[in-house]
């Protein structure tokens, strides 16, 4: 069971440039697994620890999904911070905060490009 899903179409004109930032508040190192889809190609590996960012330059019709969510089972306290960016521009209303770790806890997300 996934703990939230974001969902959005974003308008465009030409292109969009999408930044996933996985960050921690505290500037600690925490570990996180998932993948992303672009265009319903291959599952790519979401993995590391933060601060990490994921980059996608998107036209229309391109379409983005994936999970990601924190893989140390055992830190119940550290926060794994998902942020999207959208042209350099911070989108507020898609902040989420995980602090449970495993797929339990994690953050399903999908964008279109119209």
């Amino acid at each position: 069971m996934v703990v939230c899903v974001l969902a959005g179409s974003l308008m465009c004109s030409k292109s969009k440039e999408v930044k996933i930032s996985l960050t921690n508040p505290q500037n600690l190192a925490v570990a996180f697994d998932g993948y992303y889809i672009l265009n319903q190609g291959n599952q790519e590996p979401m993995t590391g620890t933060t601060p990490k960012d994921y980059e996608f330059s998107m036209k229309k019709g391109d379409q983005l999904s994936g999970i990601v969510y924190k893989s140390d089972s055992t830190n119940f306290t550290d926060t794994l911070r998902f942020q999207v960016y959208i042209d350099d521009v911070e989108q507020p209303s898609l902040l989420r905060n995980i602090v449970i770790p495993t797929q339990l806890g994690g953050i399903q997300f999908q964008f279109t490009v119209q």
